[in-house]
């Protein structure tokens, strides 16, 4: 049996990762080495560098923008090489799917077909049906800054990813610049949202266990649309425009 490491090197993964960084429309804006989806490189190429950066050959570049924030303040994304960011996919999609059988199935935060809709759903089902709820609301200043990387890395090991070799390789894909300390998860990476969900796998852990988080009816876990229509009714008896899909 292939261990993780060797699995993404797989042809087939390397394949996948091409096409869905290129799919995405970040891949318009380049990195350090001003490459992007427009730049003539060959499927060859493309290969032969993801290679490089999993087999720790070649360091991750990478340079920062602020993007403007509703309260007047700043958040700084990190835009690492095309090839860097291809060889993170290559690797996300190899953790990914062990990651997501391991995860609370309260997290709803960057994973596949899940988002803040359901949550936002089962909440107002609650209201419409007159049941008693209770919000809790934690905020973490700049989380994504102040998140440890060993820390995080920690965590992947606690969530079934115990392959050593692809550990250091996720910890060099996510040194994008010399001056990094070991101390935050760049946001605008492949890897960054992942690896903060696994960090924060102690926070969920621990909701689960001190609160009642409606265990019996789990169909809201992970169903948005099947609940869809309390959401709109919730809206319409407050006569508020709604913003759904």
């Amino acid at each position: 049996m292939l261990k993780l490491y060797s699995k993404c090197f797989q042809l087939n993964n390397i394949r996948r990762a091409i096409k869905t960084v290129l799919s995405h429309s970040g891949s318009k804006t380049s990195g350090p080495d001003k490459i992007n989806r427009q730049s003539n490189i060959s499927e060859e190429r493309f290969i032969r560098e993801i290679k490089l950066r999993l087999r720790r050959y070649k360091s991750v570049n990478s340079r920062k923008i602020k993007i403007p924030k509703d309260n007047g303040q700043f958040r700084e994304l990190t835009i690492i090489n095309i090839f860097d960011r291809m060889a993170q996919q290559c690797v996300y999609q190899i953790i990914n799917p062990i990651l997501e059988q391991n995860m609370s199935k309260y997290s709803y935060g960057f994973r596949l077909a899940i988002s803040a809709k359901i949550p936002v759903s089962k909440a107002c089902s609650s209201i419409v049906n007159n049941k008693e709820i209770y919000t809790v609301e934690i905020d973490f200043e700049k989380c994504f800054d102040n998140i440890p990387l060993d820390k995080a890395l920690d965590s992947l090991r606690l969530l079934g990813i115990n392959d050593g070799k692809l550990i250091k390789t996720i910890k060099h894909l996510m040194w994008t610049t010399k001056e990094y300390s070991g101390v935050g998860l760049s946001q605008g990476t492949v890897l960054g949202p992942i690896l903060a969900n696994c960090y924060l796998t102690c926070l969920d852990q621990f909701m689960e266990e001190n609160f009642i988080l409606d265990k019996v009816d789990s169909a809201y876990c992970h169903n948005y649309s099947a609940h869809k229509g309390h959401w709109v009714q919730w809206h319409n008896k407050r006569h508020k425009k709604l913003h759904c899909k």
